[in-house]
This record gives C-alpha cells, sequence and structure tokens, in this order.
C-alpha cells in the first residue's frame, strides 16, 4: 500500500486525511514524519516551500497553488450549471444532493450557507414555483442540515395541480363534488352535472386538460385560460350555458373556456394547489361563475343538486360559487 498522491484535483483536506489513515495503519504517529511523506507524494508540478514545518502550513500553501484555484473554479462552474430534475422526471435525488454537496466541499462553499443557498436556488431555475417556495423558506435558514432538510420538503411537495392531473371539486358551502353520470337533463338531452357524493368518486373526478400551449405535466397557473375538465368516467367535458353545467363529447373542433379564479390572492400568474379554494368561471363571449345551492332537479324518479352559473356573484351567495380543489393521486 502506497501513501496517496496529491495533484491538485482533490481538496487539501481530504487528501491530509487520506495520508493520516494511511500514516495510521503503518504506525507512522510522529507530525515530522507525517509531513515529510507528505511533501514526498506532492505532485512535482506544484511548487512548495521547503520552509513548511507544519501540516496546517502545507494545507494552506496547497489551497493558495494554481492547481487547486482551477480545480475549485471548476467545482464552482458544475454547482452553477447544475439542475434539479424530480425523481417523477426521471431524477435521482440522492446522486444530485451527494454531488451537490461534493461541488460544495470542493468550491470550498461547504460552511458559507448564503452561498450554498445561492447555488442550490439556481437548481431549481426551471420551476418558479419551487424556486418562489425555497426562497421564502429558507431565509432564515443558518445551518447546512435544515438546508438541506428544507430543500428535501420542498422538492418532494406533492400539492401542484399539473396538466393531466386528476382532481376532484368540492362545493365548500354543501360538502359534495361536482359530479356527472351517464344520464341526460331532460329537456336539453345534454349530460348532467350536479353537486353529488360527499366522497370523491370515478364520476367525480376531473382531469386536467389545455387548448393552449401547456402540455401534461405543466404548472396550472392563476390566470391560465381555456382550461379543459373532463370527467373521468364518462370521458366527456365540462361546459356552461348559462343556464346549466353539462358535459358533451370532446372531438377537434372542442374549445375550452374554463379558468379558476384564487379567493385566497387575485394575484395572476401564481401556481393552483390542491386545497386551494377557487371560483370556476367560464369565460367565452360573456363570462359565467360556477355555482351549486340546495336547489334541485329530476331526471326521472331521480333528484339531482343543481350546478348552474350566474354573471356575477351575489354577496349575500359568496359561498355557493366557492369550490375547493383536491388532487387526487
Amino acid at each position: 500500500m502506497e501513501p496517496p498522491k496529491y495533484d491538485g484535483t482533490i481538496h487539501p483536506e481530504e487528501w491530509i486525511r487520506q495520508i493520516l489513515l494511511f500514516c495510521h495503519l503503518k504506525q507512522i504517529t510522529t507530525d515530522q514524519e507525517i509531513l515529510k511523506i507528505c511533501k514526498l507524494v506532492i505532485d512535482p508540478k506544484i511548487n512548495v516551500s521547503h520552509h513548511i514545518n507544519t501540516i496546517d502550513e502545507l494545507i494552506k500553501a496547497l489551497k493558495q497553488d494554481i492547481f487547486f484555484i482551477i480545480s475549485k473554479d471548476d467545482a464552482k462552474r458544475k454547482l452553477s450549471s447544475m439542475k434539479y430534475i424530480s425523481e417523477n422526471d426521471g431524477g435521482n435525488h440522492i446522486k444530485f444532493m451527494k454531488e451537490f454537496l461534493t461541488y460544495c466541499y470542493n468550491a470550498e462553499v461547504y460552511k458559507e450557507i448564503n452561498e450554498m443557498k445561492k447555488y442550490l436556488c439556481k437548481t431549481l431555475k426551471d420551476n418558479r414555483f419551487l424556486q418562489k417556495e425555497f426562497v421564502n423558506k429558507v431565509e432564515s435558514v443558518d445551518s447546512t442540515n435544515e438546508l438541506i432538510k428544507n430543500f428535501e420538503e420542498i422538492v418532494f411537495k406533492q400539492t401542484l395541480i399539473k396538466y393531466g392531473s386528476r382532481v376532484a371539486l368540492r362545493h365548500v358551502a354543501t360538502g359534495k363534488y361536482l359530479t356527472s353520470i351517464d344520464r341526460n337533463y331532460e329537456k336539453s338531452q345534454k349530460q348532467i352535472v350536479f353537486a353529488g357524493k360527499s366522497l370523491p368518486t370515478s364520476d367525480s373526478t376531473w382531469i386536467i386538460t389545455s387548448m393552449g400551449c401547456k402540455k401534461n405535466g405543466d404548472i396550472v397557473e392563476y390566470g391560465d385560460y381555456r382550461i379543459g375538465l373532463i370527467n373521468e368516467e364518462t370521458n366527456k367535458a365540462l361546459f356552461d350555458t348559462s343556464i346549466h353545467a353539462y358535459c358533451d363529447t370532446v372531438n377537434k373542433s372542442t374549445s375550452f373556456y374554463w379558468y379558476f379564479q384564487n379567493l385566497k390572492s387575485k394575484e395572476i400568474n401564481s401556481f393552483v394547489e390542491s386545497q386551494d379554494i377557487i371560483n370556476i368561471v367560464y369565460s367565452d363571449i360573456e363570462e359565467y361563475y360556477l355555482l351549486s345551492h340546495e336547489a334541485t332537479f329530476k331526471v326521472g324518479n331521480e333528484t339531482f343538486q343543481e350546478v348552474v352559473s350566474s354573471e356575477y356573484i351575489e354577496e349575500s351567495e359568496e359561498a355557493n360559487y366557492e369550490w375547493c380543489i383536491e388532487l387526487i393521486k
């Protein structure tokens, strides 16, 4: 077994640890003997002063050498170019974190918490929601362990609504879910939509789609127009007639005109999350707000709770227009 050589591509402190392990195994114990071995296995292209008398002095000298400076700058470039890819999209979280922390150590920012925050934030540049969450959550963080813990909590957060997501829409005032089944209104012969049971089923499961430029996997934002809601059980889309909601077949000429309003914030371009309380708005030539109430209608001998729409929200009945969007996994 030979002592590990130093060529400037490893952090000096890590190399010294390897040297100390070698010396321990060889029962070499004095500081001067260890220092002598260190000097003998340093690459001759690296200039080390003959006046160095301690291990600490040697480490300091190696950190000032151009080979280590180049290696440190390379680690910083790698940190700047890292991009976090979720495991759902084919990424490897453990490998990512190991590489990130290794580069931080090699770049000598491992103990500089604000620098680590900056680099970790850059890895989320393709996901504005997560990046914003990260910035807000780690502002007061002052340790590496806490920083990594917060990062993991954010990236594994499973509450964002995306195109292609399966959702349920619970009417807040009555606790019943927006539902459609393969039955038609008696007058219009359109598939009925109503507030159904107080637990979600496949009849009350809706798939978020887009008529715009968004694709499956993109996050749904408040301000996105032309959202489609496809009933999972009947495979028909939700529409509105300004009188009542209904479902109908989707074809190549179908257009969707739904969008969501966030009742917590009127901010455009914020992201839709599970458990948000929203207005569901149909916007074509006119805008209509989806609502439900205790009123009912009949199909044959069966009675259903109405889902209708209104051009404006009655202040005295605001709760009737409120829906809770819930992500179904």
